[in-house]
């Protein structure tokens, strides 16, 4: 990709300061594991001490105990490093606790181990794509290896059983989850309901919240600070609105996105108002999302039925407004505040292995195809072989797998018009007769690295020419295209 046409994120090219929004303070370093030393140190001996004759304890004894040590880990900014010694001693003493004090050591392990992880990826100064970094943490927290193993430390279906579900002594972590949600989702309301602005809330405001939430909990500050560590790695937080430090959220919102960066080509503004949706409205247990949104997925439903692609566009077109209802939009309260405390879900239903899935496939995918969508000014080049092969990866593993949502046609349309609009520009990036019909003829054909499916079927392209005038028997540049 073009990278020279990707819009400027940085903060001095926006109107306001960026505000990081992680759980845990800035890690600079990935995760690292290193060799325990040989010497018994003395912070080792103290740990060992402390967790001595555990086996001998009640469960509501060992789970006092284990949980100073928790604690202590989640203080760090760290997984796993050469001072993880609390976590290797809570790892070593799994046969001596009971078994449901464990399942709370290893679904807070995971989840401290998830949050240091992602924190790296958005929070690190590294020169290093966030997608690029996703797939590097995703392989680091599925292949640490502790005393002679290899564990996946990934939060997963069984954690969030543990943490939302289950009766562990002393913590509402589903009750704070649910009244986050219920402070998350604010705005100004027009005449029908709709938020249609969300002031920035003042620092004020933000502990007057927080001391409400603590009065509602009794003053359980440990399941706040698990419920929002959980809300940060299921992505729930990057749904709340638009923020310049938070490149999921830019994608779960993408038509702000577009207007606050004045960015993407001018023809699809308008065209898709988000992408990509929060892990939990994602997910699915036998074909079955986890959490659903029956009018939208009826809509899907129509988009499917359509004869034809032109009258598929069309449905599109009038999903628009459904598109507020979409869960990634996150518009009202009443349709989103997700039933965690109290709900019958079974999180263990979560196939194994999902949440790495959701990482490394379709969130890098979205976060890949949010930057293409956005890119102008593409030369003949950019659009050869290997580029489109690249292409189908991010494309395949996004919210518009099955094409319904009409993205890669979106895509082409609107990087199509940016180049040919003016003769002068499609000229200066070397575009030409002979050129379009190379890059049309390579956007149709069968692509190996694709099971030889085309990125374009030739129904699609044939619309994209009816709409942008591409037709060889007249000009090629310079012509108004007509409304999708």
């Amino acid at each position: 990709m073009n990278e020279e046409n990707t819009p400027d994120m940085t903060p001095e090219h926006l109107p306001f300061d960026p505000l990081p929004e992680s759980p845990i303070s800035q890690s600079k370093s990935l995760l690292e594991l290193d060799t325990p030393p040989k010497e018994q140190s003395p912070q080792k001996a103290e740990v060992v001490t402390r967790l001595s004759g555990i086996e001998k304890d009640s469960p509501e004894k060992q789970r006092r105990r284990v949980r100073e040590l928790l604690d202590e880990v989640e203080k760090k900014t760290e997984f796993f490093n050469s001072d993880g010694v609390q976590e290797r001693e809570l790892i070593n003493s799994r046969e001596k606790l009971d078994n449901e004090v464990w399942k709370e050591v290893v679904a807070r392990l995971h989840l401290h181990a998830t949050t240091v992880g992602l924190n790296w990826v958005f929070l690190s100064e590294k020169d290093v794509s966030t997608e690029d970094k996703l797939r590097t943490i995703v392989g680091k927290l599925t292949t640490l290896e502790e005393s002679g193993q290899k564990r996946t430390w990934l939060i997963d279906g069984h954690d969030l059983e543990v943490l939302f579900k289950r009766d562990l002594e002393g913590l509402g972590i589903a009750k704070a989850y649910n009244l986050l949600q219920e402070k998350s989702y604010y705005g100004i309301r027009d005449k029908n309901g709709e938020i249609v602005d969300r002031p920035k809330k003042t620092e004020a405001q933000v502990q007057s919240e927080e001391k409400e939430i603590l009065g509602k909990l009794g003053g359980d500050t440990k399941s706040l600070e698990l419920a929002r560590r959980l809300r940060f790695v299921l992505f729930e937080q990057s749904a709340e609105g638009w923020k310049i430090t938070d490149p999921v959220s830019q994608t779960f919102f993408f038509e702000e996105t577009r207007k606050i960066l004045d960015a993407g080509p001018s023809f699809t503004h308008g065209k898709i108002f988000g992408l990509g949706a929060p892990f939990l409205r994602w997910t699915t247990v036998n074909g079955e999302r986890l959490f659903n949104n029956d009018k939208y997925m009826s809509a899907l439903d129509d988009i499917d039925h359509a004869k034809n692609f032109a009258e598929q566009n069309r449905a599109i077109m009038r999903l628009g407004r459904l598109n507020r209802l979409e869960p990634s939009k996150m518009q009202l309260p009443e349709e989103y505040i997700l039933p965690i405390e109290g709900s019958n879900v079974n999180y263990t239903d979560i196939p194994e292995g999902d949440y790495a899935k959701y990482l490394a496939g379709y969130l890098r995918g979205m976060l890949t195809v949010k930057k293409l969508l956005l890119q102008t000014d593409w030369k003949p080049e950019d659009m050869f072989g290997d580029k489109i092969d690249a292409w189908n990866a991010p494309f395949r593993n996004s919210d518009d797998k099955e094409q319904r949502l009409g993205h890669r046609v979106l895509f082409i349309a609107g990087a199509l018009h940016s180049a040919f609009d003016d003769r002068n520009r499609a000229s200066n990036l070397q575009w030409d007769q002979q050129k379009w019909r190379t890059v049309r003829r390579l956007l149709t054909e069968p692509r190996a690295a694709a099971n030889n499916m085309p990125f374009l079927t030739k129904e699609q392209m044939d619309y994209i020419e009816n709409k942008l005038n591409l037709h060889p028997a007249r000009r090629l540049f310079g012509v108004k295209p007509e409304k999708f």
